[in-house]
């Protein structure tokens, strides 16, 4: 959109969030094609609070998902590092208001 919140579809996404308080704990966003696991920030190199927490749930993220496909490594690392920086994304909205948030780029095709 033009702005924050400016499109239909991310203005309700943040009032369903906003919504739901402390009831919503975590957030999985799935893109394909990949065969990462990327957690905050994705707009920016600086390590968000809470890091260390985000770095054990991914790389044990990571790692099932290698496990479940012994042909594929799933790499994990913040998205502004295993791929490009980019403002606006729901898993760094979600992850600012406290919620374990992180995507995973789905294996790509053999």
């Amino acid at each position: 959109g033009e702005s924050a919140l400016s499109s239909p579809e991310s203005k309700a996404l943040h009032d369903f969030i906003q919504r739901q308080g402390t009831k919503l704990r975590a957030h999985v966003d799935y893109h394909s094609f990949g065969a990462l696991v990327l957690g905050a920030w994705s707009h920016t190199d600086t390590p968000p609070p809470g890091s260390n927490n985000m770095n054990v749930v991914g790389q044990e993220v990571a790692t099932a998902l290698t496990e479940a496909d012994s042909n594929l490594q799933y790499l994990y690392g913040p998205g502004s590092d295993l791929l490009y920086l980019a403002s606006g994304t729901l898993s760094d909205y979600t992850y600012s208001t406290g919620i374990m948030s992180m995507v995973i780029e789905l294996r790509p095709q053999e």
